[in-house]
């Protein structure tokens, strides 16, 4: 009841007469009250005063039951909570996603057309930046939304597309991923996308060597925004951590970042990155020459993931890049899922659902800075009609022949 309002009166005070009661009117169908009652009766002033009173009561109440409600379910109700490595944030607010984008030019090295064979100046790297925020629409991105400075900083995790496909296609893991408590950033590649083949055609996949250094500059430069030393994607300062970072890629994505993580020749890209994980998702070897890809010391663990049926990225490709990694902390994830891309952009309901636990599992431990390996078996806990987890040493797995055709049969059209 607001304070300025005066409490309904409870009745006439004692020792003032009652006013004479008044009949109804007749044309109401209502008959006078009796003799014995009338003394009862108030009149109709005070009767409207009372109802309105209760009226206002009987809201009031419902509305004080209603808070009192609310209040206590979400005193019981989950909660959401983000861990990493000293990183622990609770709230009650699930986080949505928002979407920008940043442009990283790399002056270092050069941009070939090969097509044609002219190389121009400069890599030009556009790059799609998923952010958790609590604003915008919760079952879709939200452009430029405000972002969650309070509930971060956040991991940062670096994807890299498929050939031929721009990040949009993953859009359903990468948002699964922020909402899980992750800045995801995934460079649009300048050969190797939609684009720059339809231009240059399927001889643009040469470009997939460079395409290493490119995950290494972009996680720089953030990395660098992060700080505050870069003008370029300055809002990730106060939401990104500087921390640990971890790597993701599918199919030739797959391939790029295993090559920048395992291949000796890339040894020095890494240098001064605290990539603390690596999700290699159908992906194979660049380069196929014996001895080419290993593990040191300081490699980081690894996640693969792969399809016995997909013909794209055939399981025999898939088996040779991962026995080459000697490192203990790896772990395949092995899926029977008939599609490339299905698994990873949601058209496969079952394997994606596996594929999202289980890389969400494997970076929260890995960040975290412990064994992964419970974690990993909880998310495919009762799937084993969709996917096999094993660890370490060598696997097997059966030949299936290559067929270029079942690379995009599970797009999202767009």
């Amino acid at each position: 009841m607001p304070a300025n309002r005066r409490p309904p009166a409870r009745g006439p005070r004692r020792g003032r007469p009652l006013p004479p009661p008044r009949a109804l009117p007749a044309d109401r169908g209502r008959q006078p009250l009796p003799a014995s009652l009338q003394a009862r009766r108030l009149p109709p002033s005070t009767l409207r005063r009372r109802r309105a009173s209760a009226l206002f009561g009987i809201v009031a109440l419902i509305v004080l039951i209603a808070a009192g409600a609310n209040r206590f379910a979400h005193k019981n109700a989950p909660i959401t909570v983000q861990t990493t490595a000293r990183h622990t944030k609770t709230g009650p607010a699930a986080l949505r996603v928002g979407l920008i984008d940043c442009t990283f030019v790399d002056t270092s090295r050069p941009t070939k057309n090969w097509a044609t064979g002219v190389s121009t100046p400069g890599r030009r790297l556009l790059t799609e930046v998923r952010y958790p925020t609590t604003n915008g629409v919760a079952a879709r991105e939200t452009p430029r939304a405000h972002p969650a400075y309070r509930r971060g900083p956040f991991p940062l995790i670096v994807f890299a597309p498929g050939f031929k496909v721009y990040p949009v296609e993953y859009r359903a893991l990468l948002d699964a991923w922020v909402r899980a408590g992750y800045v995801v950033a995934a460079p649009v590649f300048p050969d190797t996308n939609p684009a720059a083949v339809a231009a240059q055609g399927n001889i643009a996949e040469s470009d997939l060597v460079n395409q290493p250094a490119d995950v290494a500059f972009v996680t720089r430069r953030l990395e660098a925004a992060a700080r505050g030393q870069s003008p370029n994607c300055a809002f990730v300062k106060g939401l990104m951590s500087t921390g640990p970072v971890v790597l993701a890629g599918q199919s030739d994505g797959g391939d790029t970042v295993a090559a920048l993580a395992y291949e000796h020749a890339n040894a020095s890209l890494l240098s001064g990155l605290q990539v603390h994980g690596v999700a290699v998702l159908s992906g194979a070897e660049i380069d196929t020459a014996p001895g080419a890809y290993g593990a040191s010391a300081s490699s980081p663990p690894m996640l693969f993931t792969q399809s016995r049926n997909d013909a794209c990225n055939t399981p025999e490709d898939a088996a040779q890049l991962y026995n080459a990694v000697n490192e203990n902390d790896k772990w395949f994830l092995d899926l029977t899922a008939k599609t490339h891309i299905g698994p990873y952009n949601g058209r496969n309901a079952e394997s994606f659902d596996v594929v999202v636990k289980a890389t969400e599992a494997f970076f929260r431990a890995e960040i975290a800075g412990v064994s992964p390996g419970a974690f990993l078996r909880q998310a495919v806990a009762g799937k084993s009609a969709v996917a096999t987890l094993s660890q370490g040493g060598s696997i097997s797995l059966p030949y299936l022949r290559a067929s270029q055709a079942s690379c995009y049969t599970d797009v999202i059209p767009d």
